[in-house]
């Protein structure tokens, strides 16, 4: 697993280029999302749910119309939360004994729905999984408690990391022209973007 230095390394290094393939039309999609939380019920507001499965992914195996209208009632009863227990809100969203063993897809779900309850909680995916060398626990004699156990491990040091390079400053300079950048695409809707560090950082990585 690569640590803090390895990191800051790679998006300093490349700062230029991460910020140029940066999608505005997600920042905006994130700050309409954190937008209607904050002021909707999501588990019936359209709106929120369709722009939700666009900018995450909300889709692939075992994402029917039941799933996802679970999958919006849990975000709405977690939204008020500051912290957010991966082990309670799979229990609530899977049930405490699922048919299929947790996923990478499915940890990847309920960290999206962390993401845009607080952006402290990063996004987890395969791409992530890749570029930190995380193992994931696809090992048959793993059940869904077990590999949740392994998820949250890595995920803890994940945030842990991100962490590390906002507290140290290790990626000052890179923030600050993201910073910039972001005054570019002020509009009516946005007459001012205040992305969290910790977003920012989730944009640059992912």
């Amino acid at each position: 697993m690569i640590n803090a230095l390895e990191l800051s390394r790679l998006i300093n290094n490349n700062g230029g280029n991460l910020l140029d393939v940066i999608d505005i039309g997600d920042i905006q999609s994130y700050s309409r999302l954190r937008g209607w939380l904050l002021t909707e019920d999501v588990s019936t507001h359209t709106s929120f749910q369709e722009t939700f499965r666009d900018y995450y992914g909300l889709g692939g195996v075992g994402v029917n119309k039941e799933f996802i209208q679970k999958f919006f009632e849990v975000l709405e009863s977690q939204k008020t939360g500051e912290s957010f227990d991966f082990r309670v809100v799979s229990r609530e969203l899977l049930g405490a004994r699922p048919k299929r063993k947790l996923s990478s897809a499915q940890f990847a779900y309920l960290s999206k729905k962390a993401n845009v309850i607080n952006p402290d909680y990063p996004i987890y995916d395969n791409h992530i999984a890749d570029i930190f060398e995380f193992e994931k626990p696809t090992q048959s004699k793993l059940d869904s408690r077990e590999r949740m156990n392994v998820y949250v491990k890595f995920y803890e040091e994940l945030r842990s990391i991100y962490q590390t390079l906002l507290s140290e400053a290790m990626i000052h300079d890179t923030l600050v022209v993201f910073k910039i950048l972001l005054k570019k695409y002020r509009n009516e809707e946005f007459p001012n973007y205040s992305l969290p560090d910790m977003k920012k950082l989730d944009f640059l990585v992912e």
